[in-house]
């Protein structure tokens, strides 16, 4: 039978109006009725605004998202929601239904009842758009776009089984000058390209880049694997004590940019037959 959150056998046929929202990891008794989802105009703002959403009808909502309303919130297209102050909500999506919209977190959102602040990647959905952590810690996860500026760190999600690799399907971007630092027990791997345009980062549990990579400013360090082919070095460096780049494609590697000579901890070339060629204003590189 059919069964409520709470474990009840469920009195009345599950209704769900928004099912294409959700993929499949959301519960029977969840309905329309706890939908916050960012408005079709002006659904850009402040997540404890009520003005930012509304309900499943349209209609613009009197709180903001909770967990004591069983909020399950919606960031659709061209919708940008921040996180200013502390925030609830029983689940999020961010999905391929509604598009690309972004969220931009510069304080905590607890996804549960349970005492503290509590990440649960089972009740998030991102599966577009882009996440902005301006603070605290990146939570283990599957993003689709992530932003780096201003977090420092990283950490497990607070599932049952926490979460410890950080996914990136899209691309991953260190903005910002406050420097970053993963944690050991937290490997980042992006299906996409890496751009590191302003401060430091040091992947201390791996950084593995399916992709091509881009450094403008700011020294990388850690371990960091580039397997697309390309490596554009615009200034910036990867000489960081204790930290190696690996060039992982086995057909053809390319270092370009307009950084003459650039600066390396160590370099590994892990090609096999492939091979390597230096371009723009690359004319050699330092180890």
């Amino acid at each position: 039978a059919d069964v409520d959150d709470d474990g009840t056998q469920a009195t009345q046929a599950p209704n769900f109006p928004y099912t294409n929202f959700f993929t499949g990891r959301f519960t029977l008794g969840r309905d329309a009725g706890n939908l916050w989802i960012s408005r079709t105009s002006g659904g850009t703002g402040d997540w404890n605004d009520a003005a930012t959403w509304e309900d499943e009808n349209g209609n613009t909502r009197a709180t903001a998202p909770s967990l004591a309303q069983n909020s399950d919130v919606i960031i659709r297209n061209s919708r940008t929601v921040t996180i200013s102050s502390a925030a609830e909500a029983r689940s999020l999506a961010m999905d391929n239904v509604n598009g690309a919209g972004e969220l931009i977190i510069n304080s905590t959102l607890d996804l549960s009842n349970a005492a503290g602040v509590q990440w649960l990647s089972a009740n998030t959905d991102f599966t577009a758009g882009t996440v902005e952590y301006q603070t605290g810690n990146i939570y283990g996860d599957t993003y689709v776009n992530l932003e780096i500026n201003g977090a420092t760190g990283t950490q497990n999600s607070n599932d049952a089984t926490p979460i410890s690799t950080i996914t990136v399907t899209g691309n991953l971007t260190k903005l910002g000058s406050t420097a970053f630092s993963s944690a050991s027990g937290n490997p980042i791997t992006v299906s996409g390209n890496y751009t590191n345009t302003a401060g430091n980062a040091t992947y201390t549990g791996g950084l593995t880049i399916a992709g091509n990579a881009t450094i403008t400013a700011g020294d990388v360090g850690g371990s960091v694997t580039v397997s697309g082919g390309t490596l554009t070095m615009n200034g910036g460096s990867f000489n960081v004590s204790g930290g190696t780049l690996t060039l992982n494609n086995g057909s053809s590697n390319t270092i370009n940019g307009s950084d003459a000579s650039p600066i390396f901890n160590n370099l590994v070339f892990n090609i096999g037959t492939g091979s390597v060629t230096m371009s723009g204003s690359v004319t050699s590189v330092q180890v």
